[in-house]
């Protein structure tokens, strides 16, 4: 449940493999596509890698149009650290 990890662990070959992924699905549209993000900000590894994800996209493809649907976590749950996990998501 660490947001610092699954940002850090969102580099190298992971995050191009991922691009080229997005990349080649854009290129097969006919029509100028929207990206939809989806992810959660509670979790740790998720929300760091889904903030990484979505800085990454930006940089990547600053042209299209892109959309996140963040899910926030309830006001008490599971993991202690939940609303700082979602504090570091929204920063970046």
């Amino acid at each position: 449940n660490n947001w610092a990890l699954g940002y850090q662990m969102c580099t190298n070959d992971f995050l191009d493999k991922s691009i080229d992924l997005i990349r080649r699905e854009i290129e097969l549209c006919d029509l100028p596509p929207v990206l939809l993000s989806i992810h959660s900000m509670a979790g740790g590894t998720g929300s760091g890698v889904g903030a990484k994800m979505t800085e990454q996209i930006n940089d990547e493809f600053s042209s299209i149009t892109q959309s996140n649907l963040s899910i926030l976590p309830y006001h008490f749950g599971e993991v202690v650290v939940q609303n700082y996990n979602a504090l570091l998501s929204l920063s970046k």
